[in-house]
């Protein structure tokens, strides 16, 4: 886990566009999910333009999630997202967006179900790497604040796998969608 932070401590000590006073010179942005706290997760962001219409980014997400109904569980997990973007055309106020990404996920989920008199405990873990691609328009606000509004498929594919409880297929295709709230630098 320190290793992440590292990681991204070392990013932005060798960025010098987050130094960037100029506003034509502001480049990069961090990035914080507002959806992610709904399912306890904090889900971080950093964007950096790279050329005149594309942008990279990496994302880190850390999940400790509750489950709910009858099941007394949790699920820990942890994100890494890296994302090449490409700006379609400029609007208004920001302009819209296409990127492709990679995911790797790193997921525990611990249950103890009570049915009756009988407890019954599991644990399942797993990682997965994945990807996709992602439509969106980025909105900003005196080229300081910006919201993006997204949506795309991710496949994932299970490269890591301890299941005590569940049979459930090695990959799997789901709809991503985030409002990321983001501050330019």
């Amino acid at each position: 886990m320190k290793q992440y932070y590292f990681l991204i401590a070392a990013y932005f000590l060798l960025s010098p566009q987050l130094f960037a006073q100029n506003e034509a010179e502001r480049k990069s942005c961090i990035k914080l999910n507002m959806l992610s706290p709904v399912m306890s997760t904090l889900n971080i962001a950093i964007e950096t333009q790279t050329a005149d219409d594309y942008t990279v980014q990496l994302g880190f997400a850390y999940m400790n999630h509750p489950t709910y109904a009858n099941t007394d569980g949790l699920t820990k997990a942890f994100f890494l997202t890296p994302e090449l973007r490409y700006q379609l055309g400029e609007t208004k106020n920001g302009y819209a967006f296409i990127g492709v990404f990679g995911r790797y996920n790193n997921m525990e989920y611990t249950e103890s179900e009570r049915k009756f008199l009988v407890t019954r405990k599991a644990t399942s873990n797993y990682q997965s790497i994945g990807g996709g691609i992602v439509i969106g328009q980025k909105l900003m606000y005196k080229n300081r604040v910006a919201i993006e509004l997204f949506a795309g498929p991710v496949y994932f594919g299970i490269i890591n796998s301890k299941n005590d409880f569940f049979n459930k297929s090695d990959y799997d295709i789901i709809i991503d969608q985030d409002i990321p709230f983001a501050l330019l630098f």
